[in-house]
């Protein structure tokens, strides 16, 4: 964590050629204060991947915490995005596994997904200015998981959304745990 340095145009982590990051075994990313992104994709052909495994990992107040489609898969890890400028994610797709997850207090849409997978974990998407979760793929919850979406704003209509705080363009399940509007 620090104060930023090189201007508005520099993003925390900027992924190319298929990069991978691992955060493993008690490790801890926190990134803070970017006018643009903690993690941003140069937009190539979808190999990007963030893996945690007991692990944080904190976007604080940037502008986003996840631009691109990235593969994130957390397991028995903390991921908090939080204070962001604009949407917290925008189309990666997630897996939240036996994890802690807050999409808080975003400018734009909490958690934007292209496909999301909770399974025995906790998920908060409260006080976002867009949708609080919004998935154009597939939705699974299940494994006795808790998602509370609540007090979001809703506000962004578009040929990509419809206001909701809760948006599901693909095939959804929920199965054996809690989903609290």
């Amino acid at each position: 964590t620090g104060t930023p340095k090189g201007g508005k145009e520099t993003h925390a982590i900027y992924f190319c050629s298929n990069n991978k990051l691992n955060l493993k075994n008690g490790s801890k990313l926190e990134i803070k204060n970017y006018a643009q992104d903690a993690l941003e994709w140069n937009g190539g052909d979808g190999g990007y991947n963030v893996n945690l495994t007991n692990s944080t990992f904190i976007s604080d107040h940037n502008r986003s915490g996840f631009t691109g489609t990235f593969g994130v898969k957390a397991v028995n890890s903390t991921v908090r995005v939080i204070n962001s400028t604009g949407n917290g994610s925008n189309g990666s797709h997630f897996e939240f596994i036996d994890s802690f997850v807050d999409f808080n207090n975003n400018g734009a849409h909490g958690l934007s997904a292209g496909n999301l997978t909770i399974s025995d974990s906790t998920v908060n998407a409260n006080g976002n200015g867009g949708n609080g979760i919004h998935v154009t793929g597939a939705l699974e919850i299940s494994n006795d998981s808790n998602v509370t979406i609540s007090e979001n704003q809703c506000t962004i209509n578009s040929k990509w959304t419809i206001p909701g705080a809760l948006y599901i363009a693909g095939k959804s399940e929920i199965a054996d745990s809690t989903v609290t509007i």
